[in-house]
């Protein structure tokens, strides 16, 4: 009986916040994000980026939440913590092996300037949605593909006919924005 009411409960959490409950979405992060932490954790064997990662995850279930169909939903955020942890173990390895990081360059692999901790931290999705959409639109398009859309450096490059360096040029600059126009408010 306890079950059952806790998947009640869930449901009309996850309903609230398809209507754009703010703080029934805050409730959700409160709820999960140790769990989530654990598994971006255990792939990312590192605090912060773990830590950044599952803030990551927090961003993508918001901007997906309307697709869910209420099938399991500790399942479905769990696969979105593991993708988004294995595309960011893999997208580092990649970049790692394509430009080494050096003195000149090296705030652009950096960490994501913590952005989603601010967010985290100062909860306003809706603030954070005009900022987002707010940018300039080929600095919208690349966080988009990256990291609502999962799509790698390389994929991007291509579907955007630039380079692999201007993608990360661009995404460093996103987040740079992003992070201004947020203290900014």
């Amino acid at each position: 009986m306890i079950r059952r009411v806790c998947i009640i409960d869930e449901i009309i959490l996850i309903e609230n916040i398809k209507n754009g409950n703010e703080k029934a979405f805050e409730t959700l992060i409160n709820n999960y994000k140790n769990y989530i932490y654990t598994i971006c954790y255990g792939i990312i064997k590192n605090h912060e980026e773990a830590l950044d990662i599952s803030q990551e995850v927090f961003i993508k279930v918001y901007f997906s939440i309307l697709s869910y169909k209420n099938q399991g939903f500790k399942s479905w955020i769990s696969k979105i913590a593991i993708n988004t942890s294995i595309d960011y173990h893999r997208k580092l390895k990649n970049i790692q092996k394509l430009i080494p990081i050096d003195g000149d360059n090296e705030d652009l692999f950096s960490s994501y300037d913590d952005i989603e901790e601010n967010v985290i931290n100062n909860f306003d999705l809706d603030k954070l949605s005009k900022l987002y959409k707010s940018l300039p639109e080929k600095y919208y398009k690349i966080l988009k593909k990256y990291y609502f859309e999962n799509k790698s450096y390389s994929c991007i490059s291509l579907e955007e006919n630039i380079s692999i360096k201007t993608v990360e040029t661009r995404l460093y600059r996103a987040r740079k924005m992003l992070k201004e126009r947020w203290e900014d408010r």
